[in-house]
């Protein structure tokens, strides 16, 4: 609802849109009459009166002020120095002549003449305490001088008396006589001495009663004084206010109507007035008819430039999802079809980091090009109108990265579908060349149909998204429609990445050690520190579920710091009890391996528990060489350097192993078990086998035959490849710590054999 004011600012000031033409017909329209502004009239003048008006109020309020805080303070002056301290020395005077009587009598009745010399002090107290009353009031100077000289009389008459009744007494009626007339002196000093404090309590009454009542006359007129000043200030302002904000609250009521949604750009401000506001009135309505003009002829550009991929030239995600949304609403009304393609380069990172990132761009928009020709059947400039892209029509756009979409309204046959697919997987993978390298990528591609697997914009999208990554699974350069195992899939594989966030604090992970042996003589030659994990709620999760899973976040790094902690409080344990445990093997991510200080990391964790460095051994895989390959060398030499061995695992799974026996000095070479399972059968694996246990001799490094399961395999490695070491169920499942205590000692060194 508009206000009223609004309303009225639309209805006086309303320009018609047919108005809207060109730039000089709005200027001209909002040209006001100018005429020229007497002094009088202007703001500036206005605004001057009204602060030099205020400055004479607050300078005379200031003057008062002023007036009335100097009495004041010259009465709390009189109080503070005078009255004050004149009290508290006659007091100190009152009690110090109450001492000496009372003094000088006990020294007569005691007899003790040391008593009686001791008033002497009292009395110096006393006459100070009057010296320093006639200092701080020389008003009542001969008063005290008089009270002074009373004292003095009475003092010595007191004083001469006591000395005689201390010793003999010749005529007690005499002396009695003279102690009537030392009683005497003694009261009327007394009375004398209340009588000149009682005046000075009332002088001091008076002097607060005369502050208190100036400070409340004072409150009483400031109030007054100010209340005054505002008045007269309001009246003043007003008169002001009433030409400046009336006209500011009539812009902001224009503005409001310009700034609502679909606002209007015809309304203008009155010309009324002859003021600088008036000045500002037309410029406002010269800007916004400037502004009107500008924004009708660019604001095709503003949504073209908001809803384009700069680098592909193609719909970005938000205009992808606007246009989603807006197919969805059109099939919930007629039962439609809609299919969503969701893309992703495979092999893309390895271009950007081996080409650059520019060549990386060439990439993104070559494939965007074959994506448009394929899923629209055609890709120029006259199509590529994104702003209003016509209904049912195939659209496809760049999310980010390496990412596309497409969005087919259907009906399309599943067979058409398939094609398409294929279509985009065989025109991404054809060979391309950058800087006259022939070079290849991929696409995996996963595909979602409304209304059967969803039914709304998230479910679309994030159905193709769980297809399209279960096409990566499925190899390079695949397709994969997506189906309710797919979904389940995606859900078992959150609830174990969320139970795994937990696994650690609720103390769910536990280590077994699967033992190795010297080939040569069967003797335990250390062993493999392995990862087993237990839900409560999914029972034993195999480790190639759960470290998947924890490798795609932080969460791995979290689990290597616990494993490694918990293998050397294990070792530190086995230390304690004098066992020969020899080197226990422990394996890393490629991530913390790839991590800048992890080598310190290590050692520091092994000082701690108080472990050898050289029980250690880490183990890391082929995929440590696709991170930092010069952070992973630096690792492993400080590893070394720390005497901890650096093992090479599944040799032979991948293509990267030789690159790390290449590039990094590695103590250990592990024969994957893939090539030991088939050395009974296949002399081709055999001779592999063969040339890698010679590889790892000639390079002075150790090699070790993973997963062992059976005699002849013994046979032929020992016998024939002459491998250095073995693991695998022929010799010893893993097994929890104090079972292998036995291995150690040579328990069951044979036993623990499985046929």
């Amino acid at each position: 609802m508009l206000s009223k004011q609004e309303q009225e600012v639309r209805s006086a000031h309303k320009i018609d849109d047919t108005d809207l033409v060109t730039t000089a017909e709005l200027v001209d329209k909002a040209q006001p009459s100018k005429q020229p502004k007497s002094k009088i009239q202007s703001l500036n003048f206005q605004i001057l009166l009204v602060a030099m008006i205020n400055v004479v109020l607050f300078a005379l309020y200031t003057g008062f002020s002023s007036l009335v805080l100097m009495k004041s303070a010259d009465l709390l002056n009189q109080i503070e120095m005078r009255r004050y301290p004149l009290q508290a020395h006659l007091l100190i005077a009152s009690h110090s002549l109450e001492f000496i009587n009372s003094e000088l009598e006990s020294a007569v009745i005691t007899g003790d003449s040391d008593l009686l010399d001791a008033t002497r002090s009292g009395a110096n107290k006393f006459k100070d305490n009057l010296l320093k009353a006639s200092q701080v009031s020389p008003t009542d100077k001969d008063e005290i001088d008089s009270i002074d000289a009373q004292f003095d009389q009475y003092y010595f008459t007191a004083y001469q008396l006591a000395s005689e009744m201390i010793g003999p007494i010749d005529n007690f009626s005499a002396l009695a006589d003279r102690g009537l007339y030392s009683s005497e002196l003694y009261e009327s000093l007394v009375t004398r001495l209340k009588v000149f404090q009682k005046i000075q309590n009332s002088e001091l009454s008076s002097s607060i009663s005369a502050a208190t009542d100036l400070a409340a006359r004072s409150v009483v007129f400031l109030l007054i004084t100010g209340l005054i000043t505002c008045v007269v200030f309001l009246l003043v302002a007003y008169r002001l206010s009433k030409s400046v904000v009336g006209r500011i609250n009539e812009m902001v009521s224009s503005l409001r109507l310009i700034a609502q949604e679909g606002g209007d750009m015809s309304v203008r401000m009155s010309l009324t007035g002859n003021d600088e506001m008036t000045e500002l009135a037309h410029w406002f309505n010269t800007f916004i008819s400037r502004l009107a003009y500008v924004t009708h002829k660019s604001t095709e550009d503003i949504k073209r430039i908001a809803y384009t991929d700069a680098l592909s030239g193609l719909p970005n995600r938000r205009r992808l999802i606007d246009y989603l949304k807006s197919e969805i609403e059109v099939c919930e009304q007629s039962s439609g079809q809609i299919i969503v393609f969701m893309m992703d380069l495979d092999n893309f990172k390895a271009i950007n980091d081996e080409y650059g990132h520019d060549a990386g761009d060439d990439v993104i928009k070559d494939a965007a090009g074959h994506l448009k020709t394929i899923i629209s059947g055609c890709f120029d400039d006259s199509d590529s109108d994104l702003v209003d892209i016509p209904r049912s029509r195939r659209v496809v756009g760049r999310l980010g990265g390496d990412e596309f979409m497409a969005v087919l309204p259907g009906p399309i046959h599943k067979n058409e579908l398939v094609a398409i697919a294929n279509a985009i997987c065989s025109k991404i993978s054809e060979p391309f060349y950058i800087s006259g390298v022939q070079c290849s990528i991929g696409v995996s591609v996963g595909i979602s149909e409304y209304p059967y697997d969803a039914k709304d914009l998230i479910g679309l999208v994030g159905f193709a998204d769980m297809a399209m990554y279960e096409a990566k699974l499925g190899g390079k350069n695949n397709h994969c429609f997506f189906n309710q195992s797919i979904a389940d899939k995606f859900n078992h594989s959150n609830r174990v990445l969320n139970a795994l966030k937990n696994g650690i604090e609720s103390d769910e992970f536990s280590i077994v050690y699967q033992p190795k042996f010297n080939l040569s003589d069967d003797s335990y030659s250390g062993a493999e520190a392995l990862l087993r994990w237990t839900n409560a709620e999914l029972g034993s999760v195999p480790p190639d579920v759960f470290i998947e899973l924890a490798e795609q976040s932080d969460l791995i790094l979290e689990i290597d710091d616990w494993v490694l902690n918990a293998v050397c409080a294990q070792i530190a344990q086995w230390q304690y009890l004098c066992l020969d445990t020899k080197r226990i093997a422990i394996n890393v991510s490629a991530r913390q391996i790839t991590k800048s200080g992890y080598a310190d990391q290590v050692n520091a964790i092994a000082k701690h528990h108080n472990v050898d460095t050289s029980l250690l051994e880490i183990e890391i895989t082929e995929t440590s060489a696709l991170g930092d390959i010069d952070i992973l060398k630096e690792n492993i030499r400080q590893l070394r350097a720390y005497s901890i061995n650096v093992a090479m695992d599944d040799f032979g799974a991948g293509h990267s192993s030789l690159q790390l026996l290449i590039n990094c000095q590695i103590d250990t070479l592990k024969i994957d078990k893939a090539l030991i399972d088939q050395i009974e059968d296949d002399h081709k694996s055999l001779s592999v086998v063969d040339s890698l246990v010679n590889l790892a001799r000639y390079l002075g490094i150790q090699s070790v035959a993973e997963g062992v399961e059976y005699e002849k395999q013994r046979y032929l490695l020992q016998n024939v490849v002459k491998c250095d070491i073995a693991q695998g169920y022929l010799f010893a499942k893993p097994m929890p710590p104090h079972e292998l205590v036995s291995v150690i000692t040579g328990g069951n060194k044979n036993e623990e054999r499985v046929a």
